[in-house]
């Protein structure tokens, strides 16, 4: 099982910022593809804010999260194992606040199950 994070900042440059703990639910956040300064500051405050990011891939999430000092825990989500973890991050939004990559993956599971979502 995960471990909350209780390391809520996030950087912009040498400036520390926190970030308010997001309310339970499933939070879609749209991240940088190339440039890495494309990232919104609502994103940032979000991504800092839950207590789980579910990432197509860690690794290169991990170059945005670190650019930003964002401690967050990561756990992959992609297609390959998408139906082991369904009902996992069910029972886990339920509980915390997940920023989930995939719109499509998150949405189809909020729905399904009576989850909020965020955007």
């Amino acid at each position: 099982m995960a471990q909350l994070s209780p390391d809520r900042r996030y950087f912009i440059g040498e400036n520390g910022l926190n970030a308010p703990k997001a309310p339970p639910g499933l939070y879609i956040v749209a991240t940088p593809i190339g440039n890495l300064k494309d990232m919104t500051l609502r994103g940032l405050e979000i991504l800092a804010g839950v207590d789980l990011i579910l990432c197509e891939d860690t690794r290169t999430s991990a170059k945005l999260l670190s650019a930003y000092g964002i401690k967050t825990q990561r756990k992959a989500l992609h297609e390959h194992n998408e139906s082991q973890m369904a009902e996992h991050i069910v029972q886990q939004v339920k509980k915390w606040t997940i920023r989930c990559p995939d719109f499509r993956r998150g949405h189809a599971a909020s729905v399904r199950s009576g989850l909020s979502v965020g955007a």
